[in-house]
């Protein structure tokens, strides 16, 4: 089987939800009122990096396509977060990808095998 994907070389900026509600707690706690902060890691990953990290710790090749017909005319290449204000906070993601991507894959395989 394979999975039918748009362009996996674009760029977005990933954090663990566990990270985003502790960050609303600083931003709740902590931030000033009317300001803007951004909930992010700060870091890029392509979206083929993470199907090939998620296959990796599956034990799985590569088992997804490109179709031209799911890839949008226009789409930012590179969407990457700048959670500064938030670090003046004292935030700090307690969460990596790969722990992340573990996590996420335990839960399903749970959710699936009963």
């Amino acid at each position: 089987k394979t999975i039918s994907c748009g362009d996996v070389s674009i760029v977005r900026d990933f954090i663990d939800v566990r990270d985003v509600v502790r960050a609303y707690g600083y931003v709740l706690d902590q931030g000033v009122a009317g300001d803007i902060y951004n909930v992010c890691s700060g870091r890029g990953f392509s979206l083929g990096d993470i199907l090939e990290r998620i296959c990796t710790k599956l034990g799985l090749g590569k088992v997804w396509i490109v179709s031209q017909g799911l890839i949008r005319p226009v789409d930012n290449p590179v969407i990457v977060g700048n959670g500064q204000k938030l670090s003046h906070l004292g935030f700090r993601a307690a969460y990596d990808l790969d722990r992340s991507l573990e996590d996420m894959i335990l839960w399903w395989q749970r959710k699936l095998v009963p």
